[in-house]
């Protein structure tokens, strides 16, 4: 897990894995999340790894 914060565009990024993103899904104006090939969809606002 890798956690970085960029100041300058006020942009915190929670790195769980290293795979490769094969989709991104907006789950409202202010969260994104990258989803890999082991990832499952999110229900209901929470995000299971």
């Amino acid at each position: 897990m890798k956690i970085t914060y960029n100041a300058t565009d006020d942009i915190l990024v929670i790195e769980f894995s290293k795979d490769k993103i094969i989709k991104e899904l907006s789950l409202s104006w202010n969260v994104n999340v990258g989803m890999t090939s082991t990832s499952r969809t999110p229900k209901k606002g929470r995000i299971t790894p």
